[in-house]
């Protein structure tokens, strides 16, 4: 063993409560004790090396879970325009149908440019935020 140089420090109340105890143990004093503490410290590797392996996988984690509920919003969002295209066209359906006899050339011409305006009138709804199930005085702006 190497010339030994002293060293003072303090420590919180509690921790030399625990320090006291552990050195009334047979054979254990303050000192061996702080000093394997040490030792071992430095033999395990420095917190920052261990820190820098955990913020990685965290890192990591947290790039997945951000893909995840990125995913999930893009779903939403499909979920919406689907919602809204089906209630849409159920509305324009039942407007429309409601005294249709069997379309001919004009009447199908009509039929198109209708679909168009529901495409457009999904769209806008869409892009506007609102609804076609919110209540008729949100619709309207009201």
């Amino acid at each position: 063993m190497g010339k030994k140089i002293r060293h003072q420090f303090l420590l919180d109340t509690g921790t030399s409560e625990r320090l006291n105890a552990l050195a009334r143990g047979p054979g254990a004093t303050k000192t061996d004790i702080i000093a394997e503490a040490i030792k071992a410290f430095f033999e395990r590797g420095s917190d920052t090396e261990l820190n820098q392996l955990s913020a990685q996988r965290l890192d990591r984690i947290s790039r997945d879970l951000d893909a995840v509920r990125h995913g999930q919003e893009n779903l939403r969002r499909e979920v919406e325009t689907v919602r809204e295209a089906l209630a849409s066209f159920a509305l324009f359906s039942f407007l429309l149908t409601a005294r249709t006899s069997s379309p001919d050339k004009d009447d199908q011409a009509i039929g198109r440019k209708r679909f168009h305006n529901f495409i457009a009138h999904v769209t806008q709804l869409l892009a506007s935020g609102t609804s076609s199930f919110a209540p008729k005085d949100k619709r309207d702006g009201a």
